[in-house]
């Protein structure tokens, strides 16, 4: 594998990180277009919400940023009513059922 291909397989990997990022942004907001039948806007909301205050980290790592000290991710949790943070590393009052 060349240099050239290493760095297409890591923007791929980033483009794909900042889409789920995106995507759970939108359906916060409720601006997403799809979203899972079966499930009510809430739930797909506070889905979102959990991702956005925590489960996010291993997508914000490929990203080179961390989201408790990112100052646009925090700036734009706080202006949603979110904690950027609140359910990182095992702080999770209520983790998401598997």
């Amino acid at each position: 594998m060349t240099e050239r291909d290493r760095r297409r397989d890591q923007d791929e990997y980033k483009a794909l990180a900042a889409g789920v990022i995106t995507r759970a942004m939108r359906e916060f907001e409720g601006t997403g277009t799809n979203y899972q039948s079966g499930r009510t806007r809430a739930e797909v909301r506070a889905d979102a919400a959990h991702f956005l205050q925590g489960d996010m980290a291993p997508f914000a790592d490929v990203l080179g940023f961390d989201p408790e000290t990112d100052l646009s991710h925090r700036k734009w949790c706080r202006a949603h009513g979110l904690v950027a943070g609140k359910y990182s590393e095992g702080n999770d009052p209520c983790p998401p059922q598997t």
